[in-house]
């Protein structure tokens, strides 16, 4: 839900060529090319905001582009209650591992 009404398309893309031929944005308002799989906001000239995709898949795929794994479900008990934790470990090598973690307690996905 967005807290205010989105700002007018044409006041960030006037004639600035960030929209193929059928309407697609290619760039962002800075000039960054929109090559990512999943492109959050404005995908189409005039079009609506779009949300990141809530789906099982989507997530899954996202977790493991950030991460390098699935989000791990465990009991509420072991996430000290939470819905959802990080656990965070240093490697000998000095690099930073987050590992994802989500209550079955969630209700699935709809």
């Amino acid at each position: 839900m967005l807290a205010t009404s989105p700002r007018a398309f044409d006041l960030d893309r006037l004639d600035r060529g960030l929209a193929d031929e059928t309407g697609r944005l290619t760039q962002s308002i800075e000039g960054r090319p929109l090559t990512a799989k999943y492109v959050v906001g404005r995908r189409m000239v005039g079009g609506q905001e779009e949300a990141f995709p809530q789906t099982p898949e989507a997530i899954d795929a996202l977790s493991e582009a950030l991460f390098g794994s699935d989000i791990s479900t465990v009991a509420s008990r072991e996430i000290g209650g939470d819905t959802g934790r990080f656990k965070v470990s240093n490697y000998a090598s000095g690099n930073l591992v987050l590992q994802p973690f989500s209550s079955n307690a969630l209700p699935p996905s709809a």
